[in-house]
């Protein structure tokens, strides 16, 4: 009804713009007037805008980096990750409930969820596949919400290299499984080149695949020489990495100089995809074949 009456109002002030100049009547000795007398405009229509969504307090999303940094210094240091990781992810699934839109909290939840997983891996379970496809749908919202951000290709990447390693008895290639984490890895840094963390990052992506490589008798050189180079491009960047990557380097070094066909003593776990091959290495390697999976497994 609203409308319908500033409707006609607007019509009614057009008719009267367009009028004629009044005339005076037969006998009226007043002068004409030139100029129509004065309307008022019709008062816009009101609009009601959507409430904003409450936005995420900054201390929700600090408190939570905060306990991912807390998690993270642990680890490095041979503790507890659990704790302060889970802390972090609460933190993360609280500013979520606050403001669904935000491409932090969605990527801070994704970094939670991925390192939860990740920790537990070198402990023998490699059962939180679920944790880490979480992960990546995580920071599949927050490149959504955010195409910019080079943190969350860099997590993404990350979650999808260590599902690899959870995957690493899977029928195909290594190159296979790794291929989307890197392409997310190269991602980041294509945003963000002069980032030495990142490169950091991939290094250690490509250090591991390397590792697996060579314990399923796959070519293990490129990617060992992958990693030592993005290791020496982050020192490049930082100089002041330098003595925290030595320990990286020299492994990467070792491990592309070392062929397959060494006596090593290693693990006496065979992943292949083959009996004959399996064989083959067990005897190469001089270790026992702790299991055999025909074909690999999903």
């Amino acid at each position: 009804m609203r409308a319908l009456i500033v409707a006609l109002l607007g019509a009614a002030w057009l008719s009267g713009c367009h009028s004629a100049p009044e005339t005076p009547a037969p006998g009226d000795s007043r002068p004409a007037d030139p100029t129509p007398a004065p309307t008022t405009a019709p008062a816009p229509a009101e609009t009601v805008s959507a409430p904003a969504p409450p936005a995420v307090p900054d201390e929700t999303l600090a408190r939570g980096r905060a306990r991912l940094e807390e998690a993270r210094l642990a680890a490095e240091q041979g503790g507890d990750y659990e704790t302060p990781g889970k802390a972090a992810l609460a933190e993360f699934e609280a500013a979520l409930k606050r403001d669904p839109a935000s491409a932090e909290a969605w990527a801070g939840r994704g970094e939670a969820r991925a390192g939860l997983a990740a920790w537990r891996m070198p402990r023998g379970d490699f059962t939180r596949r679920a944790d880490l496809e979480g992960a990546i749908s995580d920071f599949n919202e927050a490149i959504k919400r955010n195409p910019a951000r080079a943190e969350s290709y860099a997590g993404r990447g990350y979650a999808r290299w260590k599902l690899s390693v959870a995957r690493i008895f899977a029928r195909g290639q290594i190159d296979d499984l790794f291929k989307t984490g890197f392409e997310d890895l190269d991602r980041a840094i294509e945003l963000r080149p002069a980032d030495a963390t990142l490169f950091i990052l991939r290094g250690d992506a490509y250090h591991e695949k390397a590792v697996y490589s060579r314990y399923r008798a796959d070519p293990h050189r490129p990617p060992a020489e992958a990693a030592l180079a993005d290791y020496k491009a982050a020192v490049r960047l930082d100089p002041a990495s330098a003595s925290g990557l030595e320990s990286r380097i020299a492994a990467s070094r070792k491990l592309a100089d070392s062929p397959v066909a060494v006596e090593d003593q290693g693990a006496s776990i065979v992943w292949t995809k083959t009996w004959e091959l399996a064989r083959r290495e067990a005897l190469i390697r001089r270790v026992p074949i702790f299991f055999y999976v025909s074909g690999g497994a999903g």
